[in-house]
């Protein structure tokens, strides 16, 4: 489906354009100037892709690169079209006074008339329907934003599309503890009880931004004092998470719920300063100390998943398997069979029904999948639809061997990416991450490296490589994901004719950021079957550097593991 979003700005620059599928094609590239429709444009979201000059983005990208995008309007400037809300405070203060309503409303809450002017509390109707209203002041103790809150009924509205800075934020002494509360109510009670250095959020735990005004260095400590629920406990983490001054998490005795409670159960100052002293320091939730990894760490020894074995036994034995949060990168000449290679080992683990995921943009997943048929069956998929190759009827593959290899993969968790164009380094880490969770899978091939980046010189080259594949390292990791890079070397081969570390494109980055480097070798020349396997790093204890052997069939692109290895790394010319 086309996104009308998407053909309204595509008509709006007056582009020629064809729709192809659900693809647009502009006849001459706006980035790059590249003419005869090489521009392809997602009609769901707009996303770009030049097969000519390689540019490639997001919707939003593209109309930053044109110069499309509506200018940033902060708050407050002259050009903005939202003006500061009109709030009359001191009618609203003189009627809250007058409305009995309202005094009673707030008495009831425990407040002392002397409170309720310091915070300038209102009183205005809604519809009918009577209310306070609790204000949010800038600097210049002008209102930027109200809360009406309905007497009769629990209810809440701020101005919309105003300012939602901190109440009282405006009074904050950032020389003294600031102490941090979920409602309004609540600050103004720990005020009356002799804490004036109290602010609260705008718009409860679900207003967490707004607390970055806190994050200076002139305040000594932040004591933070919401509600003691599930949600108060959440927020206090997350606004700990945020700021980077100390925190302490105030905690309410059992029965209290929140500041405005502590003053109706006749808590005094003293009461809150014991609280305020007996405060847990919180740690932001990225820093731990020893007794948190170590007490993690064993709780994580009983539940840490085994490297899955491919079941290519010698290959194994020196490997170890398919560790869980690594990075493998598999090289080797052009036509030696990096991606059949790469489908062989996703087959041998997906038929030990793990879920697998295939990104590729060397060829479609149509492509992919025909591979996987071919490895599976024994048979050559070629055959059934070119003739010419069906001399041989030992590999001739028929609609029946199709029709079971739909039964067999479709009881298989395999994922492909289906879309077209290329994906950014952040966008097949999000899909590996999104696949980690949602299905669960456990080896990801990415196939070409090289087919995801995007350069106009080496310098560029060589630092989008470096971003990609620390991107892939750092996704696995997080996920548990073992993900099989796929690259191009970017030398040619030496004497012996097999690909080294150091003849990878980007190879200090993919050094250094692969956990387990790969690389093939197969002499074409002289027709042979055998394909060295040369494992030419290996972070892991478990692990060893060394040569397996596979026999390779081209008819039904099958590698076979046999008992040859070594463990000798002899890859040098």
């Amino acid at each position: 489906m086309i996104n009308s979003e998407v053909t309204r700005y595509v008509e709006s620059k007056g582009w020629k354009s064809k729709i192809k599928g659900k693809e647009i094609k502009i006849e001459i590239c706006p980035i790059g100037g590249c003419n005869n429709y090489h521009f392809y444009m997602q009609g769901s979201d707009g996303a770009f892709f030049c097969h000519k000059c390689g540019a490639s983005g997001s919707l939003w990208k593209l109309k930053k690169e044109l110069g499309d995008l509506p200018p940033v309007v902060k708050y407050g400037d002259a050009d903005a079209k939202r003006k500061p809300p009109v709030i009359n405070v001191e009618q609203q203060m003189d009627a809250r006074r007058g409305n009995r309503a309202a005094t009673e409303f707030l008495q009831a809450r425990g407040f002392t008339e002397e409170t309720l002017d310091h915070f300038r509390v209102g009183y205005s109707e809604s519809g009918g329907t009577g209310g306070v209203t609790l204000h949010f002041m800038d600097e210049k103790v002008n209102p930027v934003n109200s809360k009406w809150r309905g007497i009769t009924e629990k209810n809440f509205r701020l101005v919309p599309d105003c300012p939602k800075p901190l109440f009282n934020g405006h009074a904050i002494d950032k020389t003294r503890p600031v102490i941090i509360t979920e409602g309004e109510f609540d600050a103004m009670s720990f005020f009356q009880l002799g804490f004036d250095n109290v602010c609260s959020l705008p718009n409860g735990a679900r207003s967490l931004d707004a607390v970055t005004v806190l994050d200076c260095k002139e305040i000594p400590k932040i004591i933070i004092a919401t509600d003691n629920d599930e949600a108060g406990d959440r927020a206090a983490e997350n606004i700990a998470a945020l700021i980077s001054r100390p925190c302490s998490r105030l905690k309410f005795p059992d029965g209290i719920k929140d500041g405005n409670d502590a003053l109706l159960a006749g808590m005094n100052g003293e009461d809150i300063q014991r609280l305020i002293d007996a405060a847990e320091s919180m740690r932001r939730g990225d820093i731990a100390d020893s007794a948190e990894i170590h007490d993690r760490l064993v709780a994580s020894l009983g539940n840490i998943s085994p490297a899955i074995k491919t079941g290519w036994k010698y290959f194994d034995l020196l490997l170890g398997g398919m560790r869980p949060g690594e990075l493998t990168t598999v090289s080797a000449d052009t036509g030696i069979g990096k991606t059949s290679w790469a489908a062989n080992l996703i087959y041998q683990i997906i038929k030990q029904n793990y879920p697998g995921l295939i990104v590729t943009a060397e060829d479609s997943p149509e492509q992919f999948y025909s591979k996987l048929c071919s490895i599976h069956t024994g048979l050559c998929f070629e055959t059934l639809h070119d003739e010419n190759l069906r001399d041989n009827p030992q590999y001739l593959f028929t609609k029946n061997n199709f029709q079971d290899c739909r039964n067999y993969f479709s009881n298989r968790d395999v994922y492909y990416w289906n879309g077209r164009g290329s994906l950014s380094g952040d966008q097949v880490s999000n899909l590996i991450r999104y696949c980690g969770l949602a299905y669960d899978v456990r080896l990801a091939v990415v196939d070409n490296l090289h087919h995801f980046i995007s350069a106009s010189n080496i310098e560029q080259e060589r630092h989008a490589i470096e971003q990609f594949t620390r991107g892939l390292a750092r996704c696995a990791i997080e996920t548990g994901v073992h993900i099989l890079l796929v690259c191009h070397p970017t030398k040619e081969t030496g004497i012996t004719g097999r690909v080294h570390m150091n003849y990878l494109k980007g190879s200090a980055s993919i050094k250094q950021d692969s956990h387990n480097i790969i690389t093939l070798y197969r002499n074409r020349e002289h027709f042979q079957t055998e394909t060295e396997a040369w494992i030419q790093k290996c972070r892991s204890a478990s692990a060893r550097e060394g040569k397996v052997i596979f026999s390779f069939n081209e008819f039904n692109q099958r590698y076979e593991c046999t008992n040859k290895t070594s463990l000798t790394n002899e890859t040098e010319d």
